[in-house]
């Protein structure tokens, strides 16, 4: 049964330098990976603490989890405000540390969402890949974006008709130009160089669920 996990990183805003997304941005082609040693020693148990759901025992003995549930993505914005985002109950954000959150996408029925991306260098801007990893258990309608920080959600150029049974990955967006991004999109791969205000459809894909886009390459 899954629980919600915590992390605690080394700096509340300017992300540690052991986090393993920047190491992976910063990988050239033919290099060594980063030190695994390193990485494992931040992810033991001394690092991480229970947040919910509170485990719960029946008259029966048998345990259960109230409120349990996935979710897919969780992003920093600032030092106080996460955005995330979840398989069946769409964008969630909080300006608290998350001590509360609100729901952003109500008015979206049944929208998955698969993985958020900030712009760095304007965190207004968000891009978020809908659907869900998990083959046939949610939808997608494209790629959508929000230019005021989460708070409202518009689709992009990339508009798709929802289907079942096909994946969605995260979305991949360059550093040094967080205008240039790449999703798969039910198995076909799409470009975007000008923020989806247009897209190229590219190869098409028998599953591609990790996007990996650095400012040399893009691996999926």
């Amino acid at each position: 049964m899954a629980v919600l996990l915590e992390r605690f990183c080394q700096s509340e805003w300017q992300l540690s330098t052991h986090c393993l997304d920047l190491e992976l941005l910063q990988l050239k082609p033919n290099s060594p990976l980063a030190n695994l040693q390193s990485e494992s020693s931040l992810l033991n148990e001394k690092n991480w603490k229970q947040v919910g759901p509170t485990k719960r025992v029946n008259a029966h003995g048998n345990k259960t989890y109230p409120g349990v549930g996935r979710v897919n993505v969780v992003r920093k914005v600032n030092a106080t405000t996460y955005i995330a985002g979840t398989p069946q109950g769409g964008i969630w954000k909080t300006t608290d540390n998350g001590v509360n959150w609100s729901a952003k996408t109500d008015e979206l029925a049944f929208v998955s969402i698969s993985d958020i991306r900030v712009n760095p260098n304007d965190p207004m801007k968000m891009y978020a890949t809908t659907g869900d990893r998990n083959f046939g258990s949610s939808q997608s309608i494209g790629i959508i974006k929000s230019l005021d920080g989460g708070e409202t959600w518009s689709t992009t150029s990339l508009v798709v008709t929802p289907e079942l049974g096909k994946s969605c990955s995260n979305l991949g967006m360059k550093p040094n130009n967080p205008n240039y991004m790449v999703a798969v999109i039910q198995n076909y791969v799409y470009y975007t160089t000008d923020g989806w205000s247009t897209y190229t459809k590219g190869t098409l894909l028998e599953g591609g669920l990790d996007v990996l886009y650095t400012n040399d390459f893009v691996l999926i």
